[in-house]
């Protein structure tokens, strides 16, 4: 019993003598503490989400111009006569379909039921679609819807007897915007190449109005009918004298 403690203690204090100094080496070892390695702060510098320097897309307008002055272009220069616009353009899109008139003058009365002034003109009107060739000209009244509808132009129609002429219902005033209009009636003439020759607001004459028309070189009706009657005769006097 004696001879088995003899090598027990000496054991015990090697154990204890390892314990000692592995604690010992743990307390020591380089407190490398693994600093979670603060994951690099590389300080992120925010990428500025990347601005890419916004490179300013060319903001869309800019497609948009070219098609503006190719439009622009489009348009016929003024008269160099007479400084009128070419205006044929400006009725895209409204109740009135000018590309029906082409080749042909065109006289656009603007008027309402109400206006006494726009009345006035009503037979003269008549009185000058009966007296220059409708092949050459196309007078167009044009009905503005200023608290008004269609049964109020056809009262006029009925009432003046104007069924030959053409009737446009401007009902949503879009004609009326288009020229600027200021008052009741007002006309414009634009000629056989689709140019302004005249505008003007108020009420006018006949005279007024044949005027503009002859001054457009738009022919009357007896002046054609009368061309026709001579041809047969100038073949018969020729004929006459061979």
């Amino acid at each position: 019993m004696h001879q088995k403690l003899k090598w027990i203690i000496p054991i015990g204090i090697v154990l204890i003598l390892l314990f000692v100094v592995l604690v010992t080496a743990n307390r020591n070892a380089p407190t490398t503490e693994t600093t979670p390695t603060a994951s690099p702060t590389v300080e992120v510098t925010p990428t500025a989400s990347p601005t890419v320097a916004a490179t300013p897309t060319a903001s869309p307008t800019a497609k948009a111009t070219p098609t503006a002055e190719a439009a622009a272009t489009q348009t016929p220069a003024a008269k160099a006569d007479t400084k009128m616009p070419y205006v044929l353009n400006l009725f895209q899109n409204t109740p009135l379909d000018v590309s029906k008139y082409q080749g042909k003058a065109l006289y656009l009365n603007f008027f309402t039921g109400w206006c006494y002034y726009c009345m006035q003109e009503m037979p003269d009107i008549k009185k000058l679609y009966e007296t220059y060739d409708p092949s050459q000209v196309e007078i167009i009244l044009i009905h503005v819807w200023s608290g008004e509808n269609a049964d109020d132009s056809a009262a006029v129609v009925e009432q003046y007897g104007l069924q030959d002429l053409t009737l446009v219902e401007d009902d949503q005033m879009a004609l009326a915007n288009l020229i600027g209009l200021t008052g009741y009636p007002t006309s414009l003439f634009i000629d056989k190449d689709g140019y302004l020759n005249a505008y003007q607001p108020g009420q006018l004459t006949y005279d007024a109005m044949a005027a503009a028309l002859d001054k457009m070189g738009i022919s009357k009706r007896d002046a054609n009918i009368a061309e026709e009657g001579a041809a047969p005769e100038a073949t018969a006097a020729t004929g006459a004298q061979t």
